[in-house]
């Protein structure tokens, strides 16, 4: 008993190590089991912590969101009908659920450990705060300025009666814009940026609960495989090192004719352990076969999975079968190795030509990544493109296009000529340079610690069709094989063409977008020559009509220039007067002032206005015609004139004097103004008034929108301004609805419709008055449709017939069998768009 417990401490015997090694395996199986279950709770409890930190943050920001959403659908409400409930539902919402949302997700973020969460909260904080002071600041601007004022929606229809009101009407209107307009600027902008930043603090959450999850999932899910593969492990360690104690000391030659069995059938068999007695020779000479035979067979696995390269001795080399299976292994190394080098080469060209067919605009982008992914495949260590850059009027050189671990700022703006360095030589020789013979200050090859020189630089012409684009250069501490060489320049054949081919179409581009340039300055250019001609053409052919009456009628003229309310007067080169009408003379003899033909005019007038008209005969006498616009106020208010000055020529077409023709043009002048002014309040009229206006000729064309109307289509999606088809901006689906309509306007006829829409949920119900539009000979020219939200209106008539019903109810419950509702039919609307009877009369 104690000698073998002696056995068991001193590990001489192979009972002793196999239970020495079991209670080992077993002691740290459980230690490892004990150990990951622990940590497989702690994150278990981890896990439970992170869903419990993020959860209430993502509740706080969809509580506020929606919050939001409510203070802006009850303040647009208060703009739109004063209702004071809903300026109260504002004031609770931002007390009861804003702020208290806002301060508890405040507390949440504030847990969060990294500081890109807490950044984003910040904005949502300062825009919130400015948010309930803007929206406050409307509802308040609201109460004071326009419900306090007894007016609110305000309606109304042009009438003779109502004419005093309309500025006191309009005022209001005008504010109730100004405060549409203050929450389209200020409350919306808001919270569409809080939208936003609550969007991304939720999606930043969301992805924390994602990582966060996955990887707690991921390390219990290790932890629980560790914790089952240690026990198998040991439970199946423990069985194979039981049954193989009693094998080894039980059957002991049992086992060493069973080794040899095993081998005289083919099988290579375990290593037979050696022990003290006399069998221990022959186990020993068992063991080196065994040995020999496991180097045939892993030399038969090596050569299977077509690896050569390992040095596994067979028989240590020697003797027949020791000798054959060398001999083999070095014939199928070499038929491998050039599979291997075949298929490197295919694999490559296809990986490239597919970078070169996914980067077709950009020569640059496809140099880098070109050149990065051949250094890497070819396991060298620098590389670089240069391209030719052939500028006109400079001699062709190369520049760096790319590089792969160069000092870019070295070699960024080098300029290298035909012939000159290593690039320059394969550039001029259009041939593949490879050098082994590397001087030690040619080049660097620079890592964090230090730097060393290549052993080999490969210089490959980049051509296409005998032409050079540019040159690849390839550093590397290894040596290039000669079919990786080969390789480089057939895969540099195919970067020379879509180079060419990039540069083909950069070009295009440039040439392009200069042509279209060209294009608009041309067409720009031939706009101002086509109006510059007709109003040459104008003003030539007046002067050519002019001057053709002057001649045909040269005996009547005295009688004709006198007989007209135009001033006319003429004179020489030497600013003699050589004709002067009856109205001229009359009005400058009321100044005492005598003009006569022949007299000078420098001698009749003041030196003040001598001085401006020189300036405007002279002008004339150099051959310039032109008008000008005078206005002049007097003891008879504002007159207005059109001065024409010409010059005079004679047959030759020689300047011989000049003309000065002055029109009364005062009532029209005035009358342009009167309409003009018209235009104005009317325009201001439209833009201002709830109703929508619009106008259409008759090829369907808007003529005129007013800016009601422009604002809620825009609602819609569909942006209309003057000039537009109309058709183009309504839905296909409503096209013949609407051409039936213009139609019947365009016909003549004046009626009314009502539609029912969809407005982000909300029903809306519009009435549309259509009428056509006549000239002044009463003939249509075009159709005008107006149209009103009557959806008030109608949610009040459908509300009070709602009431009616219940008093009909009530009273029928009190005994009233006669009870009835009449005015279910004072108040009817139709409850789909219909189109009514064509009315009488025109709008």
């Amino acid at each position: 008993m104690n000698k073998h417990l002696k056995g068991i401490i001193e590990l001489k015997t192979i009972s002793s190590r196999i239970v020495i090694s079991i209670f080992l395996l077993g002691s740290l199986t459980l230690m490892t089991l004990i150990f990951s279950l622990f940590h497989l709770e702690k994150l278990t409890e981890a896990k439970d912590d992170i869903t419990d930190v993020y959860t209430p943050s993502l509740l706080h920001i969809e509580q506020i969101r929606n919050s939001l959403q409510e203070t802006n659908i009850f303040l647009q409400g208060y703009i739109d009908q004063g209702d004071e409930l809903q300026k109260v539902a504002i004031t609770n919402i931002w007390k009861e659920n804003l702020v208290i949302s806002q301060e508890k997700l405040k507390y949440e973020i504030a847990q969060f450990s990294d500081k890109e969460t807490k950044d984003l909260f910040i904005p949502i904080s300062s825009n919130l705060h400015k948010l309930q002071l803007d929206q406050l600041n409307i509802a308040q601007r609201v109460t004071d300025e326009l419900k306090n004022t007894g007016y609110y929606r305000i309606s109304f229809t042009m009438r003779e009666d109502t004419t005093d009101e309309i500025p006191a009407m309009l005022e209001l209107l005008a504010v109730e814009r100004n405060i549409q307009r203050q929450l389209k600027a200020q409350v919306l902008p808001t919270i569409n940026a809080i939208n936003i930043d609550a969007t991304k603090l939720q999606t930043q959450i969301q992805n924390k609960i994602i990582e966060a999850t996955v990887a707690l999932d991921s390390h219990i899910n290790s932890l629980k495989l560790a914790c089952y593969s240690c026990f198998l492990l040991s439970v199946i360690m423990g069985i194979g090192l039981g049954l193989w104690l009693v094998r080894n000391v039980v059957n002991n030659l049992k086992h060493i004719k069973d080794v040899v069995k095993e081998i005289s059938s083919g099988n290579i068999p375990e290593l037979v352990p050696e022990n003290r007695n006399e069998t221990n020779i022959i186990i020993r000479q068992i063991n080196i076969l065994i040995g020999h035979l496991g180097s045939v067979k892993e030399l038969a696995v090596k050569v299977g999975q077509g690896e050569f390269s390992h040095n596994i001795s067979v028989f240590n080399n020697e003797g027949e079968l020791g000798e054959s299976l060398s001999g083999m292994k070095e014939s199928l190394g070499k038929v491998a190795l050039e599979d291997k080098q075949r298929n490197w080469v295919n694999h490559g060209y296809t990986h490239f030509v597919e970078i070169m067919r996914s980067n077709t605009k950009n020569t640059v982008q496809l140099c880098e990544e070109f050149i990065g992914q051949l250094v890497k495949y070819v396991g060298a260590n620098q590389g670089a493109i240069f391209l030719v850059q052939d500028e006109e009027g400079h001699e062709p050189y190369l520049k760096l296009a790319s590089c792969f671990a160069y000092n870019r700022k070295k070699y960024f703006d080098k300029k290298i000529l035909k012939g000159e360095g290593l690039a320059g030589q394969s550039w001029q020789e259009k041939d593949t340079l490879y050098l082994t013979d590397i001087p030690q200050d040619y080049l660097q090859i620079k890592s964090g610690i230090g730097g060393s020189s290549p052993k080999c630089i490969l210089m490959v012409p980049i051509a296409t069709n005998d032409e050079v684009v540019g040159i690849l250069e390839i550093a590397a501490f290894k040596p290039i094989e000669n079919f990786e060489i080969e390789f480089i320049k057939k895969i540099a054949e195919s970067l020379a063409a879509s180079i060419s081919t990039n540069r083909n179409n950069e070009k295009t581009e440039i040439l392009l977008l200069e042509a279209q340039n060209m294009t608009e300055e041309m067409r720009a250019q031939e706009e101002e020559m086509r109006q510059n001609m007709e109003e040459l053409e104008a003003t030539q052919e007046e002067m050519q009509r002019a001057q053709q009456e002057m001649r045909q009628k040269e005996a009547n003229l005295n009688g004709l220039i006198n007989n007209t309310e135009d001033t006319i007067f003429a004179i020489d080169k030497d600013y003699k007067i050589t004709i002067v009408n009856t109205t001229l003379r009359a009005k400058y003899a009321a100044m005492n002032i005598n003009l006569e033909v022949g007299s000078n005019i420098f001698d009749l007038l003041p030196k003040d206005k001598w001085e401006i008209w020189k300036e405007r005969y002279d002008r004339a006498l150099a051959g310039e015609s032109y008008v000008r616009e005078e206005e002049v106020s007097g003891s008879y208010g504002k007159q207005f004139s059109h001065t024409y000055h010409n010059p005079i020529k004679d047959e030759m077409g020689n300047i011989v004097g000049a003309s000065v023709i002055s029109r009364d043009v005062t009532e029209m002048m005035l009358a342009k103004q009167n309409t003009q002014q018209r235009e104005l309040i009317l325009h201001s009229l439209m833009n201002i008034a709830e109703d929508g206006f619009i106008a259409i000729d008759k090829d369907y064309k808007v003529t005129m929108i007013n800016e009601t109307l422009r604002e809620r289509l825009a609602k819609f999606g569909a942006i209309v301004a003057e000039g537009d088809n109309i058709f183009e901006k309504i839905a296909k689906e409503k096209h013949q609805l609407w051409k039936d309509i213009y139609d019947s306007a365009l016909k003549g006829e004046s009626f009314s419709t009502q539609q029912e829409l969809q407005l982000h949920g909300r029903k809306v119900y519009m009435e549309e008055l259509h009428a056509p539009i006549l000239d002044g000979e009463g003939q249509v020219i075009g159709a005008s449709t107006m149209s009103r939200d009557i959806t008030a209106l109608k949610e009040a008539i459908e509300a009070l017939q709602e009431s009616e019903k219940e008093i009909l109810t009530l009273q029928k419950f009190a005994g009233d069998k006669n009870a009835t509702v009449i005015s279910a039919q004072a108040h009817p609307l139709p409850a789909e768009p219909a189109k009514a009877k064509p009315r009488t009369g025109n709008r």
